[in-house]
């Protein structure tokens, strides 16, 4: 019976988001959504979502006006995982991300001493097989490559290299 609850409320998003954003949104033909989901796509912004996403919920993607995001296929996000795009965010294939995920690829412009309306923006591009521990945030810029590992707790400022483990605020290279 649960099994065919959680179905039904999947093809309720499915079917809720396609209608809502027609070809601003690509699913996945088949995806696992549990708990809340919230999709924001404004204007031309275009997401676009692999086959197998996984999501625990509550789960917040917004894309602006002109920009893009693209997840591969098979990743999976924890609880309480947000995507805010003001450029471009790519995510490869097999990508885990534990709780309180937050990926920002903007900042507000600071005028004067207060913030502005003005973003700056920088595309944010994490490749397959990455894993990200609960409570980290990435930040506009910002490149990981391939089976890299962000520990628990770090705030991603710069890029990270394909195989390397990093922690801490900012996040730098774990060292034993």
């Amino acid at each position: 019976m649960m099994k065919k609850m959680r179905l039904v409320v999947l093809l309720f998003h499915c079917v809720r988001y396609k209608l809502l954003f027609g070809r601003k949104l690509q699913l996945g033909a088949v995806n696992s959504i549990r708990g809340k989901f919230r999709i924001e796509i404004f204007d031309e912004g275009k997401v676009s979502i692999g086959k197998f996403l996984m999501s625990c919920g509550p789960m917040y993607i917004k894309c602006t006006e002109r920009v893009e995001i693209t997840m591969g296929g098979k990743c999976f996000f924890n609880y309480n995982c947000s995507i805010i795009c003001a450029e471009k965010v790519i995510i490869g294939n097999h990508c885990m991300f534990a709780n309180n995920l937050a990926m920002i690829d903007h900042n507000h412009v600071i005028k004067n001493g207060a913030v502005s309306g003005e973003l700056k923006t920088e595309p944010v591009a994490i490749d397959d097989n990455v894993w990200v521990g609960e409570n980290v945030t990435i930040l506009k810029g910002v490149h990981i490559g391939e089976a890299a590992t962000i520990a628990a707790s770090a705030v991603v400022t710069k890029d990270v290299l394909a195989h390397d483990i990093v922690s801490g605020v900012p996040a730098r290279p774990f060292s034993k």
